[in-house]
């Protein structure tokens, strides 16, 4: 086991809200353009 330390642990928080958010930010613009998916989408949201 390596030891994290306090640099560490910030980057990789940071790093993953930074990919988090793009993949969001991803699946929404998706959403917009498959508008008439959405019924789809909603399915596929109820079973997350």
């Amino acid at each position: 086991m390596f030891d994290l330390d306090l640099e560490n642990i910030a980057q990789i928080g940071t790093t993953f809200l930074i990919v988090a958010f793009f993949l969001v930010a991803l699946y929404k613009k998706r959403l917009k353009i498959n508008k008439r998916k959405n019924d789809a989408e909603q399915d596929y949201m109820h079973w997350l």
